[in-house]
């Protein structure tokens, strides 16, 4: 009897190192950072997202016919936001395991679709929202980057100490959904919406404070010490810390907006509570047929135009 293994007549001319690369190409399982993989899980994820943000601009626009543009961007982004983060979030803690470094592979896969909705949700509202600003720019690529990164080491150096890192660290995006009520809010019913921003400030400033001293000493404890490991985990102990401090930074400007949005939607509440309260005054500008055109505070001009 011929022991020999038969080979499919398209590999049967390869040389033994072809053949290596067979079959490591064969044993290779489809990860999150392969091409196959990305296209169906992340490409499903982020055509449900669109979905998604149509029915959301659909009712914005029925309850504020006429919303513009950019406030209707804004509130189905909070919307969004506000929905995801909770489910990423309720994932995160399905894994608290994984803190205490007591890893499985089922937590394993239910930390990378976390991080998936994570990714895709910061990806979508890069290309769907008109306008951002540089800070909230950066914190969103960073976070798309480690996220990326942290995942091709754990698959390719099989260093497990990454995983609860990421997820400590993934604590500064799925703990905002106060803010994110609160700048809707702000964008529908004012009113209401100052001292959910104010204590937004404070919870955000807290919670991502706390959370950097924590991936800092566990990076500090476990992943630091690796030093003669492979080189992407060497690489990664000098990119973790520039970039924990960048994203710091960003969610200190963000505290900052929140908490300067907090006063000036209390100050607009106060004003019209007081031309509420004043019948006169409230008379005097309903009978008024002065309207204003323009008012520019940069310029410090204000133009009225009366009309007869």
């Amino acid at each position: 009897m011929n022991s020999s293994v038969q080979l499919p007549p398209s590999i049967s001319d390869f040389t033994p190192k072809q053949l290596g690369e067979v079959q490591e190409l064969q044993h290779r399982n489809l990860t999150s950072i392969t091409w196959p993989l990305f296209t169906t899980n992340h490409a499903l994820f982020l055509i449900g997202l669109y979905l998604m943000s149509r029915i959301c601009e659909r009712i914005i626009k029925y309850l504020q016919p006429d919303v513009s543009l950019l406030h209707l961007k804004n509130c189905t982004t909070y919307l969004l936001e506000i929905f995801w983060t909770f489910v990423a979030l309720a994932l995160q803690l399905s894994v608290y395991r994984l803190l205490i470094r007591d890893f499985n592979y089922h937590d394993y896969e239910t930390a990378q679709y976390m991080a998936l909705i994570l990714v895709d949700l910061y990806i979508f509202e890069l290309l769907y929202r008109p306008v951002m600003r540089l800070p909230l720019i950066m914190h969103h690529c960073i976070t798309i980057f480690l996220v990326i990164f942290g995942t091709y080491i754990i698959q390719e150096c099989d260093n497990l100490d990454i995983l609860p890192l990421a997820i400590i660290i993934l604590f500064q995006a799925t703990t905002e959904q106060i803010t994110f009520v609160g700048l809707f809010l702000y964008r529908v019913k004012p009113s209401l919406s100052s001292r959910t921003l104010f204590f937004a400030a404070v919870q955000v400033f807290i919670l991502k404070f706390s959370t950097l001293v924590w991936s800092y000493v566990f990076w500090e404890q476990h992943v630091l010490p690796n030093r003669d490991g492979q080189s992407l985990v060497k690489a990664f102990n000098v990119i973790f810390p520039i970039c924990g401090i960048i994203l710091f930074g960003t969610q200190i400007w963000s505290t900052y907006v929140v908490y300067k949005i907090a006063i000036k939607a209390r100050r607009n509440s106060k004003d019209q509570k007081h031309t509420n309260n004043n019948p006169d005054e409230k008379k005097l500008e309903e009978n008024s047929n002065i309207t204003l055109q323009d008012i520019n505070v940069n310029d410090a001009s204000i133009r009225v135009t009366a009309t007869s």
